[in-house]
């Protein structure tokens, strides 16, 4: 195991590299509200009285709007992007129960908008959720290198909602945080091949989304992937990652400009995508015990409910340890 000093200085270098790099003038994408997801964080659960710590930096931008799964003229938007820093920590309480506190902080969220439209760009930033989560082991043979482990936690609102910039209230893709308390779970199959070198994932998350205090909602999300990694040495291993992405429809109280549901609440127009990507990921291992990872979204599909400003491609830079 890495000395604590010598991993924590580590980790301080790599976390002033992280943010040196967020904050450099960058076009990303903004559409989806609340922390994003920052590649292959632990997944099955910690041997006993283990930590794991990964910190993570995310880039994203968009610049093409999609109506069902064509894209279509731009709007009003001409670009958004976003630079995120995450961090993860876990803690095995025994071999078979682990515990997450996972936050994040964005550096910014940004739109750009195209020409006639004042301001030219606005901008968020802050604070994300508060995700707290524990992770049961259901199964597992060391025989076979299998294992299924299943999580459920909360996401609780750290940061803002009804952030303000250049004096109006900025629109809910630039905030940095939903505002609502959250329901998640998680769901994670492993099948190992080692003589083979080579490993098999499949995990799910969905998050049930609650009501804000300006009583809207967030469509609920439900994500699938497929995994398949490969370590053609000790210190490198490659991932292929097919994920699948179901986001519903917003609701909110009664306008009138969305689609009534009922006499109380309407759905939001635009909102609800469904999503595929292939994610490739390169992982090198400094140490036995510290990991730094490169990984890219690239959407295979996209199909959006109305015309909305549409994920282009986000890159994900993170390092993950064993404290």
């Amino acid at each position: 195991m890495v000395k604590f000093n010598e991993t924590l200085i580590a980790l301080l270098v790599v976390a002033v590299l992280l943010l040196r790099w967020g904050t450099q003038p960058a076009m990303a994408q903004c559409c989806s509200p609340g922390n994003p997801v920052g590649g292959l964080a632990a997944l099955g659960t910690n041997e006993e009285g283990s930590w794991q710590m990964m910190l993570n930096y995310r880039y994203g931008y968009s610049g093409t709007y999609f109506m069902g799964n064509q894209p279509v003229p731009a709007q009003f938007i001409r670009s958004g992007n976003y630079n995120h820093v995450g961090v993860i920590f876990s803690y095995g309480l025994t071999n078979k129960l682990t515990i997450d506190a996972e936050t994040g902080y964005f550096i910014n969220k940004t739109q750009s908008y195209v020409a006639g439209i004042l301001p030219e760009k606005l901008s968020g930033h802050g604070l994300t959720d508060l995700n707290l989560q524990i992770r049961v082991q259901l199964w597992r043979n060391l025989l076979k290198d299998a294992e299924i482990t299943s999580g459920a936690g909360i996401k609780i609102p750290v940061g803002r909602h009804d952030q303000m910039d250049q004096g109006a209230r900025l629109t809910r893709d630039l905030q940095p945080t939903t505002g609502s308390y959250d329901f998640v779970h998680s769901l994670f199959l492993y099948r190992g091949f080692l003589s083979e070198k080579f490993r098999t994932f499949f995990s799910t998350r969905l998050e049930i989304k609650g009501l804000n205090p300006d009583r809207y909602r967030y469509g609920h999300l439900l994500s699938a992937s497929g995994f398949f990694s490969w370590s053609p040495s000790l210190r490198w291993t490659l991932v292929s990652q097919l994920r699948g992405e179901w986001r519903g429809r917003d609701t909110r109280l009664l306008s009138g400009s969305g689609i009534p549901i009922d006499d109380l609440r309407e759905i939001v127009i635009p909102t609800g995508s469904r999503k595929v990507f292939f994610v490739p990921q390169l992982t090198y291992s400094l140490t036995p015990d510290l990991y730094l990872s490169l990984l890219a979204d690239i959407p295979l599909y996209q199909f959006y409910f109305d015309q909305q400003l549409a994920t282009t491609t986000a890159l994900t830079l993170s390092l993950q340890t064993k404290l």
